[in-house]
């Protein structure tokens, strides 16, 4: 099997080329991606048995990054995909040949001129190549006229314009720009293989465009533009895959106004007309004959219109999570509510009866507010509420608790979401014990704990946002609050401390 790593995988290309090496040599190759999104924003990425999200190529973490993905992927060929990875490759020779790797890049030869427009349609004017008349003063420029205007480290035809002279005259010659005259229709993208010592070509016309990449084609072969590519592929060190634009300069020839030493975001079209370059370069990799490589490359293509259509991906589902508050929701702990108040109203020689304590909570009261109705002075009231508090959450206390009867069917209505527990405690460790005793801990995917208080429902709420919940279940009103300013559906439970008015108690106006 071969390994092999695609830089850049999220581009029309490279989706091309892993459908292709995916679909038509299925278990020959282990294919590894790259790519500055993350994985569920590359479509490609289904095709993939690894990826890895990296920074841009010009990012200083990028190299250490790639070293480690080949040391530990160990691929035999890496497939650059745009200028800046080939660059970068051709630098690194020495780190390629530690791993062993093979670059289906240029050669640094090439390199030294393939690093800007300018350089490069330089040296193939120089080579004897048809070029736009290129423009590099401003005493060249005449006001009246147009000129095309292009960045030296442009892909396709993004960020190409047309622009008068008298305002490039105005604004100076700027090092980032190629200026050449404005050439005519059609533009033509040739698709070239050059393997050994065979070559094959494709014309597509641009007939319409989107983001630079074609989407309207006529597919044509044509032996005068293929002569100058083979003638090319003689005279430079070039992949064997490349492309050439060509345009009808202003004396009506065809002249070569890019060079892309690596495949075109459009070769898909070329597909549907019967060009298959992905499956050559394959066998290429597989050490296929010559011959074999060259036959998915048919010498005869009639004329042909191909239109491309977009697909949609579904590349990442997120599960469904549902949040349940713990105590009043799912825990039963009315009784350790009572056992503490009744065991600290002891302690101050209080004597009153607790029963409607829990009953009185649900009507929105608390404990100070149930003393002081037991006829508990204010003061003393405060006081044992301070004991209680801390006392509510002892383990000799939390082992009453039980879960009411209701609880597990509840959870196991979400069998296939993920579950998280949300609750207010100051004893976090109190609340795993409590799961462990109880069983349960393993039927959730992850318990937050927040502190009680004035932030508690806004702590909620930031993790029911964090956690993406589609539904929580409480008993509060502040477990109802948090699932406000979260956005997050909300399920009462009737069971716990707080009745249904009391939780809704601030949706007056809704």
């Amino acid at each position: 099997m071969v390994r092999l790593l695609i830089l850049s995988c999220g581009t029309n290309a490279n989706w091309h080329v892993l459908k292709t090496l995916r679909e038509k040599f299925s278990g020959e190759f282990y294919l590894i991606g790259t790519d500055t999104n993350a994985k569920c924003l590359v479509p490609s990425a289904k095709f993939l048995d690894a990826f890895y999200q990296v920074p841009p190529t010009a990012n200083g973490e990028f190299l250490g990054m790639l070293a480690t993905i080949i040391e530990d992927e160990k691929p035999q060929y890496i497939w650059p995909s745009f200028d800046g990875d080939q660059l970068l490759l051709c630098a690194q020779r020495e780190l390629l040949a530690k791993y062993g790797v093979r670059s289906l890049g240029i050669s640094g030869q090439t390199a030294k001129v393939y690093s800007d427009k300018k350089k490069m349609m330089s040296a193939i004017a120089s080579a004897g190549f048809p070029v736009p008349k290129i423009f590099s003063t401003p005493v060249d420029l005449l006001p009246g006229e147009s000129y095309c205007v292009k960045p030296i480290h442009g892909v396709g035809s993004i960020g190409v314009c047309v622009r008068r002279g008298i305002d490039l005259i105005g604004q100076g010659m700027s090092d980032d720009v190629i200026i050449q005259e404005v050439c005519s229709s059609p533009e033509v993208t040739m698709e070239c293989f050059a393997y050994k010592d065979r070559f094959s070509a494709i014309c597509r016309e641009r007939l319409a465009s989107k983001a630079g990449v074609c989407t309207k084609a006529r597919i044509f072969k044509s032996q005068r533009l293929e002569a100058i590519g083979r003638k090319f592929a003689s005279v430079f060190e070039t992949p064997m895959f490349f492309n050439l634009q060509f345009m009808k300069s202003g004396a009506g020839d065809f002249v070569i106004t890019d060079v892309n030493l690596r495949t075109a975001g459009g070769m898909g079209l070329s597909y549907a007309a019967g060009w298959d370059e992905a499956s050559a370069i394959a066998k290429v990799m597989l050490g296929c004959p010559v011959d074999d490589v060259m036959s998915t490359l048919p010498e005869f293509v009639q004329e042909q219109y191909v239109v491309r259509v977009y697909e949609d991906i579904q590349t990442k589902v997120e599960p469904k999570t549902v949040a349940f508050d713990f105590d009043g929701t799912l825990l039963d702990s009315r009784a350790r509510h009572r056992l503490v108040m009744d065991d600290v109203l002891r302690k101050f020689n209080v004597e009153i009866d607790t029963s409607g304590l829990v009953a009185f909570k649900r009507c929105g009261g608390n404990n100070v507010d149930f003393l002081v109705s037991k006829g508990v002075s204010a003061d003393v009231a405060k006081k044992i509420q301070q004991d209680w508090i801390s006392k509510i959450e002892d383990f000799k206390y939390l082992a009453v608790d039980v879960l009411y009867e209701d609880a597990e069917d509840l959870i196991s209505r979400f069998a296939g979401w993920r579950k998280v527990l949300v609750t207010a405690r100051n004893n976090e460790d109190g609340v795993a014990r409590t799961l462990e005793r109880l069983g349960i801990e393993k039927l959730f995917d992850g318990v937050h704990v927040v502190k009680p208080g004035s932030m508690c429902s806004m702590d909620k709420a930031q993790i029911l946002k964090q956690e993406k919940a589609l539904l929580f279940y409480g008993d509060t009103n502040s477990d109802y609050m948090a699932s406000v300013v979260a956005d997050v559906p909300f399920r009462y439970r009737e069971c716990g401390f707080h009745s249904r008015d009391v939780v809704y108690s601030s949706n007056n106006n809704s």
